[in-house]
């Protein structure tokens, strides 16, 4: 393990989020017999504690309405709220009017709870691709001041290449795309999710280190991916993909002490919202 000093000269910093939201079953509902939603918060709530660390929380505005108290207490404990989807529905279920109405509806539930107006969007399942590069302007249009919406590689459900891995403005809104590093041919993300639970933790940590020597690292965690008490049901969005289905439950037991060890090895951190406000890289790049 290197010592703090070493790890600060990497470079930085953590960006850590989570996108606060169910695990939707197949019939778009809660799914049965995982962990309350505010237990899995709580245990999140309480890593984020033990390393001194403000998060980000991509919050589903169906969440703010059925869980209001977890949001609030979320924001109680200094974390960021941000969006991410009024029914948690990819970006290829909207055109540019429905998309609007959406992120109205989901900051409209957020900013009942007497919390302020969220700046920050992330696009359910990182589905914001080259199709929908529209969404950009839409976001600055509504007032949004940054996305963390791209997977900037080939995955079997969404992802952009081409987009690139480094931070850049489009239509206005500063793009923080989801961290990846190459690892032969495959571009491979590094601190998201399920990549960084099916990784071995000595082969993601190498990885987080490597993003880190380019810039800010990106990535996220659901609630669910410490709920190791859940039933094996199948995710709408992978209802016919039952071997990706399988990997959603894989090293959960092991998720909260992987994220505990890394944010309390003397990492810097930041929430989004205070990157997006400090952001010196390129002002501008293609975002089509």
């Amino acid at each position: 393990m290197c010592d703090r000093e070493d790890i600060r000269a990497r470079g930085g910093p953590l960006l850590p989020a989570v996108d606060l939201e169910e695990f939707y079953g197949v019939d778009r509902r809660p799914a049965a017999g995982a962990t309350p939603l505010a237990e899995l918060v709580e245990s999140l709530l309480e890593v984020f504690r033990a390393g001194g660390v403000r998060a980000t929380f991509f919050t589903v505005g169906e969440v703010a309405r059925t869980h209001p108290s977890v949001v609030v207490r979320v924001a109680e404990h200094g974390h960021e709220i941000a969006c991410h989807g009024d029914r948690h529905l990819p970006m290829d279920r909207f055109d540019e009017s429905a998309f609007a109405d959406d992120l109205r509806a989901n900051r409209a539930a957020i900013e009942a709870l007497g919390l302020p107006a969220p700046t920050g969007f992330r696009a359910p399942l990182m589905s914001l691709d080259a199709t929908c590069a529209w969404a950009h302007r839409i976001l600055r249009e509504e007032g949004f001041a940054y996305s963390s919406s791209v997977l900037p590689a080939r995955t079997p459900q969404y992802g952009w290449p081409e987009f690139g891995s480094a931070p850049r403005e489009c239509a206005g809104v500063l793009e923080l795309p989801a961290s990846v590093v190459r690892v032969g041919p495959v571009l491979v993300p590094c601190f998201a999710a399920t990549y960084y639970r099916l990784l071995p933790e000595f082969v993601a940590r190498r990885l987080v280190r490597i993003a880190a020597r380019r810039g800010a690292v990106v990535g996220y965690v659901h609630p669910w991916d410490v709920d190791a008490r859940q039933p094996r049901v199948r995710h709408a969005e992978l209802a016919d993909r039952p071997l990706l289905n399988r990997l959603l439950f894989v090293r959960r037991g092991s998720m909260r002490a992987r994220i505990q060890s890394l944010l309390t090895d003397g990492w810097p951190t930041a929430t989004y919202r205070e990157f997006a406000r400090t952001f010196t890289g390129h002002p501008s790049g293609r975002c089509r």
